[in-house]
């Protein structure tokens, strides 16, 4: 029956195993369970199982085309049964990727496959297992160079050239190697031309780079600008300008006018402002107010303030910045318009770009512990701080400029200055403008008022005043009271600018300028050991002063004259040198420094610095002499004789200089030439005998005793008892045979030495020096200077056969000066002795003469 077969079949599936996991679903319908009913089925080939795998089968058959019911009981829903299970079967091979026997060839994707179409497993590379490991293949091929052979790839390389050469320009234009960044401009023209022509030949016009040929060009303006090359620049600007492939470039004709008006054509550089401002739209306010102030400076320059004013106001009103407020004053300065200087200054005070911002951050104390800890200040802010700076100083210089013409005096116009900046948000420079109405007082010689207006900021609280102001008007006070010789009043006003700013550099120099008062006055009594701690308290204030500001040029400079003073000579070159560097043009400096090196030994380093300094200053006769002395020293007389010749010429009444020129005439034997210099000494010190008498030992020298003789007669009246005058007097009259005035001046001699032996003796007894006798007539230079110079003729000499000697006035002369004299000049050894005398009549023993020039 039918229910047989299902019988059969449920009884032989019942034998299978329990389904696992990793079985396959569909796993056991080839088996023999339904081996069986294929036997039932034989006669019917469509109804044949599915082959094995590899085998290719028919189609599954299906029920329409079943057959009909035979004898052996087999029933149509029984075939109907056994063709589901069929079809079941195929599909399950499909799904395992089996090659099904119901219909499709090989090689070609079962209706039923899940793979994607293409993707095989061949090419796969091998593991490395397999022997696919990449160790003994070798390194990879290189890279294929890629040949720029093509136009496009030319043309590309030859633009990257001519932007490398800009750079280079512009690179060398910031270094300072203007002739470089020119060369380099100039190659990138060229460069760029050939550029343009190579696009042309090739068919590439399309890629000319507009951009690339507007910065070639003006790169190359704007180097000859920088080269002061004007023409040249402005053929090219005009070129640039007159391309209308440029977008903008009128606005290049205020570089034109830059450079007319560095060649002083104002009216020609107006012109290009205007044209250049007529390119800027009315939105462009920063670039318009930057050109109309290049037009208001440049009426300025040509004296039309009104028109500058326009220009001004116009700025002013659209964009106000700090320097056109200041150029606004200047112009109603030159209109002297009282009352419009007033308006313009209190405008210069609103802008807004000057004033402080109320975000500004408080200021941090660095005294305190924690001051590693400040915040460190960014780009920004430091340009804030830069532009505030700048407009301090503006409202300075114009506060500077009206002070005097605001009001009716210029302590009035202080005033109504310093009234107005404590309304506004500038009370700093309301303190500052007070120091500088303190300055203007003290070169108008009103120091009481100047004194008060100073004071007033010293002495005002920590809160209502600025501590660095109150460290400048202490330090304003503590320099007055110094050059005042006001010791206790301005070491007072040093230790209160210190303890108000301990950074204040020149604070710390003023106090060591106290301390240098100290010991000018501490040697003035005798007193060294004080005079030497002052002067190490001194050098340790201007130590601190250069610590807090090593460009502060004073303290290095007082620092090397305390060291000079201390006698450390090392110190004080590297402090002069130092200076130098700060003020290579400084003839101070320089002048110190030769003096040091003289000092020191280095005689041929003095004498460069000395040649500096003269030919900067060669109506210095002080200058002048020191070389001079040098080059004495060094046995360059005739160079010497020149320098205290122009001396002379600058500065005739320098005793020094006066009396080595009468010194040099003498030893060069013309008597003539040293009586006008012994002539001029007696005229400039009408007291001192001794010229009178070196001028009478002239007119001997050269015979002319009658002149001589009146010289001694007319000294001789005035004191009686200068024992060389009757000397020289009782010879004269005996050779002239003159008897009975020769007897009567010997008589007189001896009265005279009489009293002078006398005198000795009496000074003798109280155990005091022997006051040196008058000074004999051929002691040329004995005292020059305050310095005491040994004598040059020597007064064993000049007899003219006619006697002996005052030897002991000469010997006591000798003591006199080998106590005076420190620092002897070293002249060449030389004897000079009259022509037609004797050899007595000898002017100076050698070393006396080696003495004799003062220093």
């Amino acid at each position: 029956t039918g229910f047989g077969l299902g019988g059969v079949a449920v009884r032989n599936m019942s034998k299978f195993a329990p389904i696992q996991e990793d079985d396959d679903l569909y796993e056991g319908y080839n088996n023999d369970a339904f081996g069986g009913m294929s036997n039932n089925f034989g006669t019917y080939s469509q109804f044949d199982m599915p082959a094995g795998p590899g085998a290719s089968g028919q189609p599954a058959p299906t029920a329409y085309n079943a057959p009909p019911t035979s004898v052996g009981g087999n029933t149509a829903a029984q075939a109907a049964a056994i063709l589901h299970q069929q079809q079941r079967q195929a599909t399950a091979a499909s799904r395992r990727g089996l090659t099904s026997q119901m219909g499709k060839a090989d090689g070609e994707r079962p209706m039923t496959s899940v793979r994607a179409a293409g993707y095989t497993s061949h090419g796969k590379p091998k593991p490395l297992s397999d022997g696919g490991s990449s160790v003994n293949r070798g390194p990879a091929p290189p890279l294929e160079v890629k040949k720029n052979d093509s136009p496009e790839d030319q043309a590309r390389e030859m633009e990257r050239r001519v932007n490398t050469l800009l750079e280079e320009s512009s690179t060398f234009n910031v270094q300072g190697n203007i002739k470089q960044a020119l060369d380099c401009a100039k190659d990138a023209v060229k460069k760029e031309k050939l550029l343009r022509k190579h696009r042309e030949q090739h068919g590439l016009l399309d890629q000319i780079n507009i951009d690339l040929m507007y910065s070639v060009a003006l790169n190359l303006a704007v180097q000859q600008e920088a080269s002061e090359l004007y023409p040249d620049a402005l053929e090219t600007y005009t070129f640039i300008v007159k391309n209308k492939q440029y977008a903008h470039s009128g606005r290049l004709r205020v570089n034109m006018g830059n450079i007319y008006f560095k060649q002083n054509k104002y009216p020609t550089a107006i012109k290009m402002y205007r044209m250049a401002l007529d390119q800027v739209p009315q939105s462009g306010r920063s670039v318009r107010a930057k050109i109309l102030r290049n037009i208001g400076i440049a009426f300025l320059r040509l004296g039309q303030y009104k028109d500058a004013l326009d220009a001004f106001e116009e700025i002013m009103s659209a964009k106000p910045d700090p320097t056109t407020g200041m150029n606004l004053i200047v112009c109603h300065f030159a209109l002297c318009d009282n009352e419009a200087m007033r308006r313009a200054f209190s405008r210069l005070l609103d802008v807004p770009e000057a004033q402080e911002g109320d975000d500004e951050e408080p200021v941090v104390n660095l005294l305190e512990e924690d001051a590693g800890k400040v915040k460190q200040e960014d780009e920004l802010q430091r340009a804030l701080k830069e532009r505030r700076t700048s407009a301090r100083n503006i409202i300075i210089q114009a506060a500077k400029l009206i002070a005097p013409k605001v009001s009716t005096d210029t302590s009035a116009g202080y005033d109504w200055l310093i009234e107005q900046l404590n309304g506004s948000s500038w009370k700093d420079v309301a303190d500052e403008l007070k120091v500088a109405k303190a300055v203007y007082l003290l070169k108008e010689r009103q120091l009481e008022e100047a004194k008060k207006v100073l004071g007033e900021i010293e002495r005002s609280d920590d809160e209502e005043r600025d501590a660095s102001t109150r460290s400048r008007a202490a330090t304003n006070l503590c320099f007055l009271h110094t050059l005042l010789e006001d010791v206790k009043e301005a070491d007072k006003y040093a230790k209160i600018a210190i303890e108000c700013d301990r950074y204040n550099a020149r604070a710390q120099v003023n106090a060591g300028n106290v301390d240098m008062l100290k010991a000018k006055i501490a040697r003035d009594k005798q007193k060294e050991e004080e005079f030497k701690l002052a002067v190490q308290r001194a050098r340790d204030r201007y130590q601190a002063g250069r610590d807090c500001d090593s460009q502060c040029a004073e303290a290095l400079y007082n620092l090397g004259l305390s060291h000079r003073l201390l006698g450390s000579l090392d110190q004080a070159k590297e402090s002069f040198e130092k200076f130098l560097a700060l003020a290579p043009n400084s003839t101070d400096g320089q002048f110190q420094l030769a003096c040091i090196l003289d000092e020191i030994g280095s005689a041929q380093d003095c004498m460069r610095r000395l040649k500096s300094v003269v030919d900067e200053l060669p109506a210095d006769p002080s200058v002048n002499v020191r070389y001079s002395m040098i080059l004495s020293r060094e046995e360059e007389e005739s160079e010497a004789y020149h320098y205290q010749s122009e001396a002379y010429r600058h500065f005739p009444v320098d005793m020094d200089v006066v009396s080595w020129l009468g010194a040099y005439y003498v030893k060069s034997e013309m008597y003539e030439e040293a009586m006008r210099y012994f002539i001029r000494a007696a005229q400039l010190q009408p007291k001192e005998v001794k010229w009178r008498l070196m001028v009478a030992s002239c007119h001997r020298r050269v015979q002319a005793y009658d002149q001589a003789l009146k010289i001694y007669e007319s000294i001789e009246k005035e004191d009686p008892d200068n024992v060389e005058c009757l000397n020289y007097l009782h010879r004269i009259c005996s050779d002239r045979g003159m008897t009975d005035r020769a007897r009567v001046y010997a008589e007189r001699l001896q009265a005279a030495e009489r009293k002078a032996d006398k005198l000795r003796a009496e000074q003798a007894a109280l155990n005091q020096p022997p006051s040196p006798p008058p000074q004999g007539g051929d002691d040329l230079y004995g005292g020059v200077g305050g310095q005491g110079v040994s004598s040059m003729l020597g007064h064993s000499g000049f007899n003219g056969g006619m006697g002996a000697g005052a030897g002991a006035s000469a010997q006591m002369m000798n003591d006199a000066v080998s106590q005076a004299q420190a620092a002897p000049s070293k002249m060449r050894q030389a004897k000079t002795k009259a022509k037609g005398m004797d050899d007595s009549e000898d002017w100076g023993a050698d070393d006396q003469l080696d003495d004799l020039l003062p220093m």
